[in-house]
Order: structure tokens, then C-alpha cells, then sequence
């Protein structure tokens, strides 16, 4: 007998799928309607959770905000040059280097007004005489001007004395001859300082004090002899000649204080730059010598 066709007639063998059985059918059924029932409640609980707006995406009670970009109005904005770093001068405000020099000479601006803030603005003052003598310096004058004309023969020497120090000579002189340098330029002269004269001979001496501020301006040749001290404003190149076998120094006092720009003796032949700003410029020499400026642009 064929064992196929024998298992196919044995007892207990369904002759249908039971896939199509009533009971199978139930079940699938049920399993329907369960899962329309699961996606109908996730559907109504993303409904009923969704974000208001969605595109609110930035929280707001988090306590941290985005930094707002705010502009100045433009009433309230600096004047500022670009990239300099530098805020323009406050109304008012004169730069050192503003001034305008025209074609008939040298002028100074208004920014001398510094040298006087410095060191004080006393009012010219003087005397005179024979021997020795003195002149004190006005309360509240930290440096300035002394001027000295000698006439006949002798010498006479001219200090700094301040209250309980040693006397500072500033000048040393004789004959017929005016000369002028500058005092406290190092040291500040303080309260109850005095200028002191003493002379020798039949020399008659004249003494004047001003401020730093009351010098002449330097010109853009300027031949002179000895002790001499005037206004100049950079920025310019000065070439200081000096073809005597003494010495020549030069300072420059500026409202920021004082600075040796050289010393040196015998033939000369110097050129030092000043940068923008307006000082005193001081000469030390016994000799003869010439300063020619030229200006930088």
C-alpha cells in the first residue's frame, strides 16, 4: 500500500485548514478591534499633548535668554576714528598738535595752557642790583622761566634754594649778556622756594621770572649763544650745530615732565626728533650755536 495515500485516511486527520475553523475566526477578530483600540488612544493622546505652537521652540521659563543685539542711537555714539582705539578730544578740547604755523613765523596753540597747568603760571616778576639779592618764586609755581642780564665786570651766579635743602645752581654768567633757562625742571620748586643772586665786581645784574609757557617760539633757524630755553611743537627733526670745544646739552620739558635728549661736547652736529606736542625746549651752553627744525608731516 502506498504509505501516502495510507496517511491520509487515517482516523483523527482533519481534511480542512483549521485556519478556517469559527473559533480561529473569533480570535483574529478580537485582535483587530485591540489594536484599532491602541492606535485610537495613542492618536488622541498626541492630540491632546501637543505643543500649542509649534514652532515656540525656544522655552521661556527656563530663566536663560538670547542676548539682544541693542544699537546707541546715534546722538550717543563716540567719535571715534576707525580701529584707533581712541576716543576723539571732548568738546572744547584743543590738540597739542592742531595748531597752524603760518608763513610770517612760528605760532604756538592753545595747548601751551598745559605746561601752565603743570607747573603754574606765576606772574612775571623781577629785580635787580649789585651783589647779591634774591627774588622768591610765587606760592603754587612748580617750574618756570628765569632770565638774567648782567652788565660790567664780574661774575654772578643764580640758585634754586629751596626750604631745607641745598642750593640747586641753575646759572652762571658774567659781562654783558642775557641768558635764560628754565628752574624746577627736575626737582619741583615747592611753596617758600627762593631764586638767589650772588655777584662780584662792579656787576649790575636784572633778574625776571616767568612762566614756562611766556617763551619765545623756537624759529626755524635760530642762532643763539649760552643759556636759552623756547616754546616748540612737534613733531619736527632738530639739527643742533655747536663748533666750540665746550660742552652743549638740550632738554625737553613737556607738560608729562622732563627728558635729556642729548649731551655731548666739541663739534657738533646733532639731529633728535620731537613727537607731537608743545614743550620747552632748553639749551645749556657757553658757546655759540644753531638749531634749524624742520617739520614732519
Amino acid at each position: 500500500m502506498d504509505p501516502t495515500v495510507a496517511a491520509a485516511d487515517e482516523p483523527g486527520t482533519p481534511d480542512s485548514d483549521p485556519a478556517d475553523s469559527p473559533r480561529a475566526s473569533s480570535a483574529r477578530t478580537r485582535y483587530a478591534g485591540i489594536a484599532v483600540l491602541v492606535v485610537a488612544l495613542v492618536a488622541v493622546g498626541f492630540w491632546l499633548t501637543r505643543p500649542a505652537n509649534v514652532t515656540e521652540v525656544t522655552p521661556t521659563s527656563t530663566g536663560v535668554s538670547t542676548p539682544l543685539q541693542a544699537t546707541a542711537p546715534a546722538s550717543s555714539q563716540p567719535s571715534v576714528g576707525a580701529g584707533s582705539g581712541t576716543a576723539a578730544p571732548p568738546t572744547g578740547a584743543v590738540s597739542p598738535s592742531s595748531g597752524t604755523r603760518p608763513s610770517s613765523g612760528p605760532t604756538l596753540p592753545a595747548a601751551v595752557a598745559e605746561l601752565d597747568t603743570a607747573y603754574g603760571r606765576p606772574e612775571v616778576s623781577s629785580a635787580k642790583g649789585t651783589g647779591d639779592g634774591s627774588l622768591p618764586i610765587p606760592a603754587g609755581t612748580r617750574a618756570g622761566l628765569l632770565s638774567l642780564t648782567s652788565t660790567g665786570s664780574g661774575a654772578v651766579t643764580v640758585s634754586l634754594v629751596r626750604p631745607g635743602k641745598p642750593a640747586e645752581v641753575l646759572l652762571t654768567s658774567g659781562g654783558n649778556r642775557t641768558e635764560t633757562t628754565g628752574f624746577g625742571l627736575i626737582t619741583a620748586a615747592p611753596d617758600g622756594s627762593t631764586l638767589a643772586v650772588t655777584a662780584t665786581g662792579s656787576l649790575t645784574w636784572t633778574m625776571s621770572l616767568s612762566p614756562l609757557s611766556s617763551a619765545p617760539a623756537l624759529s626755524d633757524t635760530q642762532d643763539g649763544s649760552g643759556n636759552q630755553a623756547f616754546l616748540v611743537e612737534g613733531p619736527v627733526a632738530l639739527t643742533i650745530r655747536h663748533s666750540a670745544p665746550g660742552s652743549i646739552a638740550v632738554m625737553l620739558t613737556t607738560a608729562a615732565g622732563s627728558d635729556g635728549l642729548f649731551s655731548d661736547s666739541g663739534p657738533v652736529d646733532q639731529t633728535v626728533r620731537i613727537d607731537a606736542g608743545v614743550g620747552v625746549l632748553t639749551i645749556y651752553s657757553a658757546d655759540s650755536w644753531t638749531v634749524v627744525q624742520k617739520r614732519i608731516q
